[in-house]
C-alpha cells in the first residue's frame, strides 16, 4: 500500500465512534491517534520531498507527483508544512499530559522538541533554495529519519 492509503486505513481503524471525536484531547485514544497521524503526514511530507529530486525522471516518464504538477517551490512548501504539523502533534502529548515537575515528561518535552526542531530547520533549508538544491533535500530526508527517531522515542 502507498503511504497514503495506508495512513487512511490505520486512521480509520482507529476511529471507532467518530474521527473528530477521537482528536479530542481527553479522549484515552489521543496518543494512538496522534502516534498515527504523526507517522502519516511525516512519511508523506517524507515522500513529496523525495519526489522533489526526481522530479525531472518522473516527468519524463510522466509521473505525475506533486513537483511535477505543481512545481518543486509548492512541493517544498507542502513537506515543510508536513514537517511543521508532525512537530505539532510531537510535542502537544507531552505539553497536555500534566505538570512539568515529572523528570518523565520533561524528558519527553526535549526529545519531541529536539526532534521536532531538526526536521523543521532542514526542510526550511529545502524552501529557501525552493527545492532547487538536490544536497538540501537529500540532508532532509536523511536527517529526518534521526529526526523521527527522537521523535518516536518521546511516545516512550
Amino acid at each position: 500500500l502507498s503511504p497514503l492509503t495506508s495512513g487512511i486505513a490505520a486512521m480509520a481503524v482507529l476511529s471507532s465512534s467518530s474521527f473528530a471525536s477521537n482528536l479530542l484531547l481527553w479522549n484515552p485514544n489521543w496518543p494512538l491517534v496522534r502516534l498515527v497521524s504523526l507517522l502519516f503526514v511525516g512519511i508523506f511530507g517524507r515522500e513529496i520531498a523525495m519526489d522533489i529530486n526526481d522530479c525531472a525522471d518522473d516527468a519524463a516518464h510522466s509521473v505525475q507527483t506533486v513537483p511535477v504538477v505543481y512545481g518543486k517551490k509548492i512541493a517544498s512548501r507542502i513537506a515543510w508544512f508536513c514537517s511543521l504539523i508532525v512537530s505539532f502533534l510531537a510535542i502537544s502529548g507531552p505539553l497536555v499530559m500534566g505538570t512539568f515537575e515529572s523528570p518523565d515528561l520533561l524528558r519527553r518535552l526535549v526529545l519531541a522538541s529536539v526532534g521536532s526542531l531538526t526536521q523543521m530547520r532542514r526542510y526550511w533549508r529545502v524552501v529557501e533554495t525552493e527545492g532547487q538544491d538536490p544536497a538540501a533535500v537529500d540532508v532532509a530526508v536523511d536527517e529526518g529519519l534521526l529526526s523521527i527517531v527522537l521523535i518516536l522515542a518521546s511516545f516512550v
